[in-house]
């Protein structure tokens, strides 16, 4: 549907309405049952929210990046004692976990989630293995797709 840089979703009220006003089409006009948020490894995106000088000379992109001050200060939070590949990985993570939040602050997209016709998912593409790890909110981590996908179903 929709690709930016960083797979970064804005929170409502920041300013910039395309990837919302991408979303609500798809939920209000197209009736999308499925969001997936789907980050990958080797993201230059997230390589420049940890090294904010590797994006000097792309003002746009520093700019397009500073609607993911939310997930620097959670790395921060959580994640300060990693460093290098360990905390790339982890900043593309908590990113499509903070991404999934900002979705959920869209008022078209909250209403959908409440009426059982909207479901997010928060996905990792591996580049180098070309698997694809998924979030699993009852585990509160990213398991590999095959395991989910083996995962007994709850029925309510």
């Amino acid at each position: 549907m929709d690709r930016s840089i960083g797979n970064i979703v804005p929170e409502p009220g920041r300013g910039e309405h395309e990837a919302q006003a991408a979303v609500e089409y798809a939920v209000v006009a197209l009736k999308v049952e499925h969001i997936i948020v789907c980050g990958h490894s080797q993201c230059g995106a997230m390589k420049a929210l940890l090294d904010p000088k590797s994006a000097e000379g792309m003002p746009s992109v520093v700019s397009w990046l500073k609607n993911a001050e939310s997930t620097v200060a959670a790395v921060e939070k959580k994640y300060g004692h990693l460093e290098g590949q360990a905390l790339l990985d982890a900043t593309t993570r908590e990113n499509v976990l903070i991404q999934l939040e900002n979705l959920k602050k869209i008022p078209c997209v909250t209403d959908r989630i409440a009426e059982g016709k909207l479901t997010l998912h928060g996905w990792v593409f591996e580049l180098e293995h070309g698997q694809v790890d998924v979030y699993d909110a009852t585990i509160d981590r990213f398991i590999a797709l095959g395991h989910a996908a083996k995962k007994p179903k709850r029925h309510a």
